[in-house]
């Protein structure tokens, strides 16, 4: 009785935060190509997502949000203008911070997809009127947006970097070599290379056993972890908030919002 007196009193409490306009960060979310949605950006933090990510184009010495050389043609979106200008609005109308009185970070991914040396230079010019905003250990550790870099990763470059702003999306591999935190807090994979669901797209015993494990490496080193082509499902949703995955990756944002405002 008392488990559902306590989660009566929550929900109360979070409809009475959104009538009051205030929107409430929602733990383990995470906006997969996010550009694609009709208002990138703005729908993930209409509904308190905590992660967001953004496929990096090269253009012309510019840098654009789409998914292949094509969408430079048809609708180019700018990176700065759609994803790091209106964070840095936020964070500044925020008392620095997303989300009002947030203390955690919010991950913004950027799935570089070629030419990595080459956007991961521009992105180093890029930043430098909005350092204030994001977090690096070694230089700002008040910052609440941590920038990660995905897809094609220019390693050599984000691991002599030393400002600290440019953070790795590891892989399962990247495990043994002991990465410090610092550089890659983060562990990615296909969940296709780690498990599979069975005909309901959930997980088994012995298929959750597998990312248990994994779950549980990357925890022992202080990483964090996401998939991505994960089904979307509220069974395994709740499958991943047991095992203690980090970041729950979705298209369907509000689905997802949903199921975890009210389950924990």
């Amino acid at each position: 009785m008392l488990n559902h007196r306590m989660l009566l009193f929550f929900l109360c409490w979070k409809i009475s935060l959104i009538a009051m306009g205030q929107v409430l960060p929602v733990p383990n979310s995470h906006a997969h190509n996010d550009y694609l949605h009709e208002r990138p950006l703005q729908d993930a933090l209409a509904l308190g997502f905590v992660s967001v990510e953004a496929d990096i184009l090269l253009g012309e010495d510019h840098l654009f949000v789409g998914h292949n050389r094509e969408d430079l043609l048809i609708k180019p979106l700018d990176f700065e203008s759609v994803y790091l200008q209106p964070l840095y609005q936020r964070y500044l109308a925020h008392s620095k911070s997303i989300y009002p009185e947030y203390g955690d970070l919010f991950y913004l991914w950027l799935d570089i997809k070629y030419d990595g040396a080459t956007v991961l230079n521009l992105l180093k010019k890029l930043i430098r009127p909005y350092r204030k905003m994001l977090f690096s250990e070694r230089r700002n550790r008040n910052g609440r947006v941590m920038i990660l870099i995905s897809g094609d990763r220019p390693m050599d470059l984000l691991l002599a970097d030393k400002s600290g702003y440019f953070h790795i999306d590891g892989r399962p591999a990247d495990l043994l070599k002991s990465f410090d935190r610092a550089r890659m807090p983060f562990i990615s994979q296909n969940m296709k290379e780690v498990c599979s669901t069975n005909e309901n797209d959930y997980l088994d015993i012995s298929e959750k056993n597998k990312l248990v494990k994994l779950v549980e490496q990357c925890h022992q080193q202080n990483k964090k972890i996401r998939l991505w082509a994960t089904p979307e499902n509220e069974q395994l949703w709740q499958q991943f908030l047991e095992i203690k995955l980090d970041l729950i990756n979705t298209d369907s944002l509000q689905r997802l919002a949903s199921f975890l405002m009210t389950h924990k």
